[in-house]
């Protein structure tokens, strides 16, 4: 399970509990969200060239758990061509699964056929202007979302309740946007830029930064 809500409570932690690292959970999670299920997430068995070649293409974005995760002070000042951002703002408990879902949503081409009804849409149509930190408050009190989080960190293999602890394992995601390989990480500033990458090359990419991070 991701969390790594440091500088969170343990109120916070408990409406955010954190998600197991389990592909059908983040799935059901995006679908309840209102994601289209055209697509799903998929376990990565291992990171070289033959392992990464039977993950079903396209890969639309990469999701990596692992430990650690320091919270950075916000800089909110816009980023020019940066993709959909949402930093994790200590109310947001261990919800760093749900945000890199939705960052691997939204910046993904599903995110032209979310359901305008849905509890994502209903999200996005209110931070759209606004800056990431203001975006994880939005997050942070949409019951909507959260009421679907919630249904998920009930689900999986392991324990629920260890999803309420301060969970010292963190959930990133990278994404293509406008040439570029970015790392969203709720817990730092801003989208990392890690050079040029292709819809094509997205996903060799990211497990090359992930393996030797420059």
């Amino acid at each position: 399970r991701g969390g790594a809500g440091e500088g969170s409570d343990e109120s916070s932690r408990t409406r955010w509990p954190a998600l197991e690292s389990n592909p059908e959970v983040l799935s059901n999670f995006l679908a309840g969200i209102g994601v289209p299920t055209t697509h799903a997430f998929t376990d990565v068995y291992g990171l070289d060239d033959e392992m990464l070649d039977m993950i079903p293409k396209p890969a639309l974005a990469l999701v990596l758990l692992f430990p650690g995760g320091e919270r950075q002070e916000p800089a909110d000042d816009p980023q020019e061509n940066a993709p959909f951002f949402i930093r994790q703002i200590e109310g947001l408990g261990n919800a760093c699964g749900t945000i890199a879902a939705i960052h691997a949503a939204v910046n993904s081409p599903l995110a032209e056929a979310i359901d305008p009804s849905g509890p994502l849409a209903s999200l996005l149509d209110s931070v759209r202007s606004l800056s990431p930190s203001q975006r994880g408050e939005a997050l942070e009190a949409h019951e909507g979302v959260r009421a679907v989080h919630a249904a998920q960190a009930e689900m999986g293999q392991t324990d629920a309740s260890t999803g309420k602890e301060d969970v010292r394992y963190h959930f990133i995601c990278f994404v293509h946007s406008n040439g570029l390989l970015f790392e969203l990480d709720g817990l730092k500033s801003a989208p990392v830029p890690h050079g040029p990458t292709t819809p094509d090359t997205l996903l060799k990419d990211a497990v090359g930064h992930a393996i030797s991070p420059s």
